[in-house]
Parts: C-alpha cells; structure tokens; sequence
C-alpha cells in the first residue's frame, strides 16, 4: 500500500475514501461512468459552427442538467449499493453469532453428491461462494447440505479432483466395461459456523427484503423523488435543445416539449417492441407532425416520426446492425435482455422488409412522475434477482441465475457493486456524481474536462486497490496512477459531515449573488451586517460568512450549498481579510496593499507602490500584516487619500491623532511632499537638504542656500559648507520654489517641485559631477528614496520629535525586524499543505520534515493531518480560554492570535545577519498571573526560542504549566512586569538573554542561588530594580550586555573580571556607587563599555574614576560607544586631540550629538567639529575661552 499512496499525490485519502463497491467494478464501469460527464456534442463541428444563442441554449440547459444531477446525488447521499448496504449488516450478524473470522477471507463450501450405480457410491462436486456472496443470494428453508459442506478461511479449503473406477454390463455373456468417473476429495479446516446454522442465520437477516426496504426509502422521499423527475425533466430539456440546434426539430415541436416540461397537458405514451416494454422510452404527441421519439441518453436523443410505421423503420435501420442492438439493453430488464436479442435477430433480415411489432400505452398521469415510479419498481425487481428477499428465496432459481451470470463472466459481487447505475440511464450520471462527492468537494462547480480527470484517478486508485486486494480480473490492464495539475491544484479538507476531501481552493463558487444596500458602512472589521447575516469584500467581491466557533474563526458559507465546504477566513481585525488557504508569501506587492482593506482597492498600482515608497512599506511588511493579522500601516491609507485628491478637510480631521500616535508622520509627510509634487514643506526640506549634506560626492566648494522670497531674503536652510566658494539657490514663496537663475528682478518660473528646483539651481558642471543628467527633479527623488529607506529609524531620531534624542543602549539589541521568505516555492500538493500550516517556512525546512517523517516510517499525510487537527484544537482551546468572563475583565483574546502565530512559526525573529528564532510574543497585553495559570498550552511550542512578555505590569509569576512549554528558550523579555524574583526555567543553561528590567526584584542569596543556573547567559537587563546588592557575576563569562541601572547598588558586581566575551555595554549608570572594587582589575574592552555616570556617586568613586581614566586612558562614567558619531571617519591625529581634551569636557561634548547642526547635518557636523577642536588645540586663548563655556555652545564660538 505504500506504493500506491505514495505515487500520487492525495492516492492515501483517496483510497481511503473510496467506496469499497468501487473496487469491485469492471473498467467498463469506469468507463461508462466517465462517459457521463463528458457532453460529446460540446466537441463536434455542428455544435462550435451553430449561431451564439443556440450554442448558449445548449450550455445553460447542460448546466442545469448537471447541477440537477448532482442535487439528486446529494439528496441520495444514503444510498448503497448491494454490497456496500449489506455487508456490514453481514458483519455485525455474524459477529454476534460469535463469528470472528475474516468475512471477505471466508467462504461456503457447498459439496454436492450424486449416487452413481456404476460405482456403487456417491460421487462428489463442489461450489465455492463467498460468504457475502451467498448471504445475499439467501436460502430456501428447505435446503440442506451433505455433511462435506462447511465454512473455512479460503486457504484453509483445499480440493483434489479425483478419478474414481466405474463399470457397467455389457450383456449376459461379456465382461462388464471398466471407465473412469471425475469426483472430488476435501480437505478442510472448519469453522465453528456450521452452513446449516449460516443459511438460518441469512433467512433471519434478509438482507434481500431489507435492501428492498431500503431503496423504498431512498427513492420514494418527497425531496429525492421530485429531483429525480427534475433531472429527467432537463435530460429532455437539453435533448430538445441539441435538436433543435441541429435542426431536426421545429420551432412548432421544440415549444410542444416545453409545455410538456412546463407540466403541459401534452399526451405521451410508452413503447413496447415484441410486446416488451422499453422503459424510459417515451412517444411525445408533436401534433401535426406525428410522434417525437425519446429515446434516452442516445445520440440524437429524439426523432420526429410522422406514425407508427415510421417509428418502426426507424428503430429497423437504428438496430440492423448487430454490433447497435446493445443500445436497448439500457431500456431493457436483465431477463428481456437475451429475449430482446434473440427476436431482433431473427425479423432483421436484410432481405425482407422487418416489423419490430411496436405498441403504444398511453401514459395515464404526468409522464415524468411515471417514468421514475416505474424506474423505482425495476430497480426493486432486479435488486430482488441480486440480494434475495427470504420471502421468494429458491434453490433452482438460484443456480439458474448464478449459471446465467457465470456464462456471461459475472458474478453477484460484481453486479452488487454496481447495481444501482446499471439499471436504466437515469442513475449513471447520479452514482458519477455521488462517487465524485466522495472524494472531491464543490466538483460541481469544476469544468467538464476536471470532472472527466477526477474520475480518472478515481478509476486508477479503485482498480489498483482492486488489484491489491486480488479482486482484479487476472490479465486485468490495470491503468498506471498518474499526477496531473487538477490533483496537484486540490487540496484536503475536512468537511461538515466530518470527513476529508479534495477541494479546489476557488472562490468563484462562494462568491454571494446578494446586492446589498448601497452606502452601507463596514464594521471596524470590514464586515457588512445586514440583518443577522455578515458579509465581507474581498478582491472587490462579495463573499457571506459565519463564525465557527468549533475553531474560532470565520468561514465562507456557499450561497447555494449550505452543506458546502465553509473555507476558514483569517484577518486582522481591521478589514484585511483573505482566506486560510490563500498564500500571501507569493503574493506581489500590488495585491498585499489591495488586500489590506476596502479602502485600498480603488488605487491604482502606480499609486499603491508610490505610497509604499513614502510610508517606508514594502512587500515584506505587508505579508506579516496578513500573515500574523498586524494592523495595517497606519499612514499609508492618509497617504493614498493625499495622493488621489481627497479633500484636505476630511483628511485634517484625522491628522492630529495621526500625527500624536505615529512617530513616522513628519517623514512620511517629508517624501510626501517631495515625491508627489504637492506643497512641499519644512519637513521635506529639511529632509531633502540632508540627504544632499549626506552625499559622498558632494563637492567641497558648493554651497546650496533655500532663501525666502528672493535671492537675497531669510535663509531658510542649507547644504554644504559656509566656506565654499559656489553657491546657489533655491527660492521659496507662497506660489512655490524656484531656481535662482541670476535672471530676477524677472522671475523664474516656479512649481511645488523642490527637487526639480534644486537640479535647475546646480550649475551645469556641479550637476554633471553628481551624476544628475536632467533638471526634472526625478534623478533627485530617486536619490532621496534610497538613502531614506536604510535611515527611516536614524532619521526620526535626528529630525524629528519633541527634541531629537540618541539612540538608548539598550534600543537594537531586542532584534530585527522579522522578516517571511517570498517564493518561488516548490508546487507540490504536500509542499502548498506544509505552508498553510507554516506560512514562514521554507523548501528546505518542508523537505527536512518529509524525510523526518519518512525515515520514521510515517505517512507524510497523514502528519499533516494530524497537525492541522492540533490547530484547529489548539484555537478551539484558545477560544474557551479567551471567552470574555464579566466578572474578570481581561484582554486574553489579543493573546491568541499571537500564540496561534508561534505554533505556526510566523513569529521569528532575525538576530544578525544569519541567525533567526521562533518568537512568541505577549508583551503589553495586561496579562495577570491566573491568565498564565489557567493556560493549557500543547507541547508543540518546543521551537520557541524567544518570549517576551514585557510591560505586563501585573504579572509577578511564570506557572510551571507555561514555561515548560519552551524547553528551547534562549531569550526571556519580562521588562516592566511585577517580578519580586528571577523566574523558574525548563531548562536555565540555555538562557542567553533575560530582560528583567523595571520590576521589583530585591537581590539576596535565593536569587544568587537561581542566577547561577544561568551559565551560558550573554545579555541580562535588570535596570530600575530595587536590587541594592549587586549580583556576582563569576558564573558568567558569556555575559557581553549588562545593564544594572538604577539599581540603588553601592558597589560594583563581583566577576567583571570573569567575563571573557567582547562586551557591547555595561551599564551601572544611575547608582550609588562608593569606590572602586580594592585592586579593581578588569580588561580594556570591559573597562571600555562601562557606564558608571551618576549624580550619586560618592567624592571617593569620583576620585577613583579620574585616577583610573589617568592611568589607563579609559574613562568608566561613559560608554566609549557614547562617542562613536563623533569619531565616524576619524583618525589617529582626531584620537590624539581628544584625548588632549579635559575629560569632563568630552563628557558635555555629548549633548551636541542632540543639537543641531548633528541632528540634520551630520556629515557636515563632524567635519566643523574636529575643525573647530583643532583651531582650539592650536590656539591657547582661544582654548581657555572655549573651555570656559558650556561645551554645547562649541558652534557658536567665533573663530
């Protein structure tokens, strides 16, 4: 079985949901099946060359055909075959009776005897039947068996043919003649099931009058019978259409046939030939023009025959040739099939006129209604021939039957497995379409030739599986199992009756007819309410939904097919829906932003990309919106309303709560400004003015000056250095910016295009030496663009904000942002299920689980079934656990979806260029300590690296039932919560980071004591805890990040001199320190990135500190890092003349890192800054005059 379920994709949930009666069934089912989903007239030159309304006629009549079909199929859900319905009766029959062998392995050896003169004794014949087999053919209750006949396992009942020694007289006077008789001896092990005990036990079960029973109820309930003479209703309806296309049919005859489908009074009658009823076959009064004939699922269906002489020639030259007679077994019951056969042969004669004797019965009533009470009567009479009510069982019956079926190749299992189908024309297509619903789900929305594929590896599966378990034929071709796009485009579901299917994951079928109310508003969440009904958009269709609260999300619902496959939504929560199996990691930018929400999909995709560029979104934001349900870009929507022209008032109304919320607002208005020609303003000069002061190839000797007014007005701002020798400029008014081309009074022409304006300023030469070929502004834009986008962060924090501050130690060192692969992907049926699970994950980590899960000797399949229940049940207890509780308010619900996306290792976080880690992220969510409690998580969060749990002020506790969910941890975030503690770990030795900062942790021997467990810990922040002793830090040589700040520590920790690993910083600044450790020894790198700085620090740690910094050239109140802006690009001669400056000078020096012109120039800062610390080194007046001021005033001395 291995085999056959991994050759294909999907093979194992199709085997398992095959029908076993389908691995009973010939090819030529197959094939016949197949057949009745193909509509051959769709492939023939006179249907393509027929006039458009024709051709339409005929698809909408096809169309409604089929979905009849498949409602009857539906509706007949419950209906067996045969063996399908009996067997397990069988099963459960036997099984009381104490029967515990295998059914299909057991059979009935039923020995015959005949006494035989010539032997004077009994010689012996045997049959063999399955024991299903002979249940359903029952038993007579006066049959007997000789004491030979038993029940056995098959292997276990060995027959040897014998020859036994007869003779015979010949007369009074000769010898006797002496010959050889065929008999037989048995070998056997029986079961304890004696036959006499079985056949009692098969009258008692009646599985013939039960089947009886059972059709009665299928066919006679009011829903399925009135879809039954629905689909023979349309069978004539598209009949009529194809004839009427083709022209054999008036327009006279084509309106008498849709007042009978109309329920006309239209009389009708039944045709017999030989007096033998052809049933289904139907004689439609056409008037003057005589009798249409229907003749069913034959091709033409109808002929217009003028009486009966007519019909008689014209059934005469359909069935003259033999090999065309079998087209009336379908009419036919199974015993006038031979009869039918036998007479046509003999009156088709080509040299004589033929007379078929046909007979007309007027049909009494509606013709369809008649027709399927007929059909349900035939299939009862030949059921009765099949599965054998106790009421009319007999012996002889019997053997003449199973000799009939035998000498034709049949058997009672093959007919019971197809039963159903074979019996008229109507149930074929029916049973197709049932078998289809097996396996696929929604097929009937599928294309003709999808529905033909479908079947065909249905038939590959059914006849392999029938080849495995030796039901096949033997010489049997059994067709190879194949893959094509359609199986490779499926995917599995699990369905509302509980059970998995293929499904095509195509919303086209679920999109809803409903037009609702023009200007009605969305919900917060993009839904529509309209009544208790709930609609929402998506790629600007409307789709009906409800929630499920079996997995606590919210399904398409199909607006024909409640029974339908529901496809689970995701979202949000602020409009950006899509559905589960939807895979945005390959979707383009374009359809990201459209997809975020209603209000994106009026843009253009020039529009969509430019406000990316502005708001700093790219592809890779947008596919964690979707993929982890973040909110939206807060200032792209503001942004594309700017762009389009909305009115500014409407706008304004939103702009202040923006503006207070969003730190980006003033660079995104600064590119706004700049990149869309619209009023450009101090921010996009500032902006633009920066990044030109930022260019390498900015020459030395070019000023460039945005005055007001005119050349010579206020000057507003400015690039490059006061010393240059060239200067040009830009000049701004109320009507926009213009290029000083030295040609005023007379006015240059002026637009709101700075960046144009600047290209026109730049002197021809100057403008070639930048590279800039044109003077429309675009080479600048584009300048500006890409040197913003690497600098968004840097750039806020210089420009802009209520005074620009520098970069805390601690911000960057929490990791980057997280970023999804993008594709190509692998497009395998397997490999699209693993990133549904795991939308992050990439081919290789797919392919490694694969060969996981392979090497253990697990189904791949089947695993991914199995974790995608553990979801559903992982949300379905995310969702008890958040119900909202009106006696304990809580914010749990905005926990799942973050616990929901680290199951699915969406969260991860990038540390570095190389290194990532699963993340699960519950920070600021005012988690309490009875939400962790009471929080059942599965053991499938041993991926989980990191967890943050920051700014939850009300949690003091880690439950044992949580943090042994992460025995991976390496990065715990616990800042700003309520731990008087160091909390208990699954595993502290793989801690590597602890933020602890802002609790209430006091510092004693218990915590030393769990502390040391953390030995290969590299970053510990408990900064803002009240420790006041120090943790001694000998354990931890790993340790490069430390920040105990605001400790109220009095001493320095023990072991700084233990730690071996480069450190980035530590920081103790904030305490009050008394004095230097006695013989206080560390190394450089550490010395170097200590933070001591404090106003509290004692005279004694003061002196201590000046002592060291004179002896090592190191100064322990500051960081060097605190430095770096400074020394960008500096050298030893920059190095020597700092160190010529006092120390608490180059500790003020800091506070011009905040001020202009650092903030916006920082380029062109550093450069007037060593200036100036080299004219005052050179200058000893100037030096003392310097030194006596205020360090940030260093600019504004005159020099």
């Amino acid at each position: 079985m291995a085999n056959l379920t991994d050759a294909v994709p999907h093979a194992e949930l199709i085997s398992a949901q095959l029908p076993l009666w389908a691995r009973h069934i010939t090819p030529q089912h197959w094939q016949a099946m197949r057949r009745s989903q193909r509509f051959e007239a769709f492939d023939q030159d006179w249907y393509n060359n027929a006039a458009p309304d024709l051709r339409e006629a005929v698809t909408a009549s096809h169309a409604r055909l089929q979905r009849a079909q498949a409602a009857l199929a539906r509706s007949l859900k419950g209906l067996k075959q045969i063996s399908e319905f009996a067997e397990p009766l069988l099963q459960t029959r036997l099984a009381e009776a104490g029967f515990t062998a295998s059914l299909h392995g057991s059979e009935l050896l039923r020995v015959e005897r005949t006494w035989t003169w010539s032997v004077s004794g009994y010689l012996y014949s045997h049959r063999r039947d399955p024991l299903l087999q002979a249940a359903l053919q029952n038993f007579a209750d006066d049959e007997t068996f000789t004491r030979e006949s038993a029940i056995a396992l098959s292997d276990k009942i060995h027959v040897t043919p014998i020859k036994v020694h007869g003779r015979a007289p010949t007369g009074p006077q000769t010898p006797p003649a002496h010959f050889l008789l065929a008999s037989e001896r048995y070998e056997v092990e029986r079961l304890a099931l004696t036959p006499e005990a079985f056949a009692q036990l098969c009258r008692e079960l009646d599985l013939g009058g039960a089947y009886q029973a059972h059709l009665q109820q299928c066919f006679a309930a009011p829903q399925a019978r009135e879809q039954a003479i629905a689909v023979r209703r349309d069978r004539l309806r598209l009949a009529a259409d194809v004839a009427y296309l083709r022209h054999t049919l008036s327009g006279a005859t084509r309106d008498q046939v849709d007042k009978l489908l109309q329920g006309g009074d239209v009389p009708c009658w039944q045709l017999a030939l030989f007096g033998i009823v052809l049933h289904e076959v139907m004689l439609i009064d056409a008037g003057s023009s005589g009798w249409l004939l229907y003749l069913p699922d034959d091709s033409p269906a109808l002929h217009l025959c003028t009486d009966v002489d007519a019909i008689n020639q014209l059934l005469v030259d359909l069935l003259k040739a033999p090999e065309n007679r079998q087209r009336l077994h379908p009419y036919l019951s199974q015993a006038d099939q031979p009869r039918m056969l036998d007479l046509l042969q003999q009156n088709l004669d080509e040299t004589r006129a033929a007379d078929l004797h046909p007979t007309l019965q007027a049909i009494n009533g509606k013709p369809f209604d008649f027709y399927q009470d007929q059909h349900l009567a035939r299939l009862k009479s030949a059921a009765e021939q099949i599965a054998v009510p106790t009421a009319v069982a007999d012996a002889q019956a019997r053997a003449k039957r199973i000799a009939a079926w035998e000498s034709l190749g049949l058997d009672v299992l093959n007919l019971a497995a197809f039963f159903i189908p074979s019996v008229g024309t109507v149930m074929l297509a029916v049973t197709a379409c049932q078998l289809l619903g097996e396996v696929y789900e929604g097929y009937e929305a599928w294309h003709e030739g999808d529905r033909h594929q479908a079947l065909q590896h249905l038939e590959a599966v059914g006849l392999n599986l029938a080849l495995i378990g030796g039901l096949a034929t033997a010489g049997r071709v059994v067709p190879k199992l194949f893959s094509s796009p359609l199986l490779e485009s499926l995917q599995e579901v699990r369905c509302s009756d509980g059970r998995d299917r293929l499904w095509q994951p195509d919303l086209l079928p679920y999109r809803s007819p409903q037009v609702l109310p023009e200007g009605l508003p969305a919900n917060a969440q993009g839904q529509y309410l309209q009544g208790d009904r709930h609609y929402i958009r998506m790629d600007g269709q409307l789709y009906e939904q409800r929630f499920d609260p079996h997995i606590q999300q919210w399904r398409i619902v199909h607006p024909e097919a409640p029974d339908a496959y529901q496809p689970p939504l995701e979202h949000n929560g602020q409009g950006a829906w899509r559905a589960a199996h939807e895979q945005p990691q390959a979707w383009p930018f374009t359809v990201l932003a459209r997809r975020l929400g209603e209000d994106y999909a009026a843009f253009t995709p020039a529009q969509l990309e430019l406000a990316g560029q502005i708001c700093g979104v790219d592809a890779a934001r947008l596919r964690l919106v979707h993929l982890e349900g973040r909110p939206a870009p807060a200032l792209m929507l503001d942004t594309l309303r700017r762009m389009s022209g909305e009115p500014l008032e409407l706008i304004q109304n939103e702009a202040e709560p923006l503006l207070q919320r969003h730190r980006e607002w003033p660079l995104v208005r600064a590119l706004e400004g700049l990149l869309v020609h619209q009023q450009g303003t101090t921010d996009s000069e500032r902006l633009l003015l920066s990044c030109l002061d930022d260019m390498p190839e900015w020459p030395a000797d070019l000023r460039l000056e945005l005055r007001a007014g005119s050349p010579q007005g206020p000057l507003l701002d400015s690039s490059g250095s006061n010393l240059a020798g060239t200067v040009c400029r830009v000049i701004k008014s109320a009507r926009g910016y213009e290029a000083d081309l030295g040609e005023r009074p007379a006015p240059a022409p002026q637009d709101q295009d700075l960046c144009r304006a600047v290209e026109q300023a730049l002197p021809g030469a100057w403008r070639k030496a930048l590279g800039i070929s044109t003077t429309d502004g675009n080479t600048l834009r584009q300048r500006v663009v890409a040197w913003t986008e690497p600098r968004r962060t840097e750039l806020l924090q210089r420009l802009w904000g209520a005074g620009a501050r520098r970069q805390s130690a601690r911000t960057g060192l929490r990791g980057g942002r997280r970023t999804l692969p993008s594709g190509p992907y692998l497009q395998v049926p397997l490999a699209s299920r693993y990133r549904r699970l795991y939308p992050a994950s990439t081919d290789e980590e797919f392919l490694s689980a694969m060969d996981d899960w392979q090497q253990q000797g697990r189904s791949p399949a089947a695993e991914m079934r199995n974790l995608e229940r553990r979801l559903e049940a992982l949300r379905r207890d995310l969702g008890e656990w958040a119900r909202p509780d009106p006696h304990y308010p809580h914010r749990r619900q905005q926990a799942v979806t973050p616990i929901i996306n680290a199951w699915r290792r969406i969260s991860r976080l990038r540390l570095g260029e190389d290194a990532m880690v699963y993340s699960l992220d519950l920070a600021r969510l005012d988690l309490e300590d009875r939400d962790l409690a009471s929080l059942a998580l599965p053991d499938d969060f041993t991926h989980i690296e990191h967890v943050s749990l920051q700014g939850n002020r009300n949690l003091s506790l880690l439950p044992a039932e949580f943090y042994e969910r992460f025995p991976r941890l390496k990065r715990l975030l616990l800042s700003h919560c309520r731990f008087a503690r160091l909390p208990r770990l699954a595993n502290p030795q793989a801690l590597a980071w602890l933020d602890l900062d802002n609790n209430r942790i006091t510092w004693d021997d218990s915590a030393q004591q769990m502390f040391d467990q953390f030995t290969n810990l590299g970053v510990l922040d408990m900064g803002g805890n009240p420790l006041l002793r120090a943790p001694d830090l000998s354990r931890m040589p790993r340790l490069f990040t430390l920040f105990l700040d605001n400790c109220a520590l009095t001493e320095l920790p023990r072991g700084l001199e233990s730690i071996t690993s480069t450190p980035v910083t530590l920081d103790l600044a904030g305490n009050q320190l008394q004095q230097l450790p006695a013989n206080f020894r560390v190394s450089q790198p550490v010395a170097q990135a200590m933070r001591l700085e404090s106003r509290w620090l004692s005279s004694r740690m003061l002196e201590e500190v000046e002592a060291y910094n004179a002896a090592h050239q190191v100064d322990l109140l500051v960081d060097e890092s605190d430095y770096d802006e400074f020394f960008r690009g500096a050298g030893p001669h920059e190095e020597a003349l700092w160190q010529r400056l006092p120390l608490q000078y180059r500790r003020d020096l800091r506070s011009l890192l905040d001020l202009e012109p650092f903030t916006s120039r920082p380029r062109r800062a550093r450069t007037e800054f060593w200036r100036r610390l080299t004219a005052i080194d050179h200058n000893p007046q100037l030096r003392e005059h310097a030194l006596a001021r205020p360090a940030h005033e260093l600019f504004d001395i005159a020099l």
